[in-house]
């Protein structure tokens, strides 16, 4: 039902003649139609169970422990340094080989 509420607005605020929709009338006409649609999902059976999972998803950032930005530049320059000499790696091996195949096909 909320879908179908939502699809109905998306096409009337399409395909109504005379709509300016560059106006902040509409603009705000969209901001309460978004509040309207959340609410009334809200109520639903679904609603509820993504309401609660989003409190859960906060309740678990709020007990992430995030990195420092040392730790978080170090750890980026760690990780740039093992591409970097991994792609040396597969450079020269990928070299060694096409100078092999080279020799053997002559």
């Amino acid at each position: 039902m909320i879908i179908a509420l939502a699809v109905v607005g998306v096409v009337l605020n399409n395909y109504l003649p005379g709509i300016d929709h560059s106006s902040s009338v509409t603009t705000a006409g969209v901001i309460v139609a978004i509040v309207i649609l959340l609410f009334l999902a809200k109520l639903t059976n679904q609603g509820r169970k993504a309401w609660a999972f989003i409190n859960a998803s906060r309740l678990e950032l709020r007990k992430v422990v995030w990195p420092t930005r040392q730790e978080t530049i170090n750890s980026t320059l760690i990780v740039l340094a093992i591409v970097i000499v991994a792609s040396l790696i597969i450079y020269f091996v990928g070299l060694l080989f096409m100078t092999i195949i080279s020799a053997i096909l002559g």
